[in-house]
């Protein structure tokens, strides 16, 4: 009878060591490029906006994912570089990245491969909430951005 406790006692404590683990093991996260999507009359488009003051670089606005990584990429500033060391998930295909700007991530369409990104100041005020597509499957067209209209240059 001592055995058996014995072992029962041995089968708890590894079964609880494996599931702690398994809790603290940190998600694997979906590495790509999300470009953002701009809704037009004519559909969804990707803009390539020129840089202020150089007309010659063009980027659309992207956030980045690569390792513990997630890099915010827009046409008016420099890059912003975050380490994350976890993710919460908030719901089923919700997550949330708690570093410097706060990123919070949500599939809009899992099958066109689209996402709603909010990010938030540190105190939780939305910073920018836009829907975004993994460029890898992008198949909106990617057009230059105007600043100003042709017609108003010409005047």
């Amino acid at each position: 009878m001592k055995n058996i406790v014995k072992l029962l006692l041995v089968a708890v404590c590894i079964i609880s060591c494996s599931i702690q683990s398994k809790q603290e093991t940190p998600k694997k996260v979906y590495e790509t490029t999300w470009m953002e999507l701009t809704e037009t009359d004519s559909g969804y488009v990707v803009y390539n906006y020129p840089d202020l003051e150089d007309d010659n670089f063009k980027t659309p606005q992207k956030i980045v994912l690569k390792g513990d990584s997630i890099i915010w990429i827009t046409y008016s500033e420099m890059p912003i570089i975050d380490t994350f060391n976890s993710v919460q998930e908030l719901a089923d295909e919700e997550y949330f990245f708690p570093v410097g700007n706060h990123y919070k991530f949500e599939w809009s369409d899992k099958e066109k491969h689209i996402a709603k990104w909010t990010i938030y100041y540190g105190d939780e005020r939305i910073l920018s909430s836009r829907l975004y597509i993994d460029s890898v499957y992008n198949t909106y067209p990617v057009i230059d951005y105007k600043w100003f209209d042709d017609e108003v240059n010409n005047n």
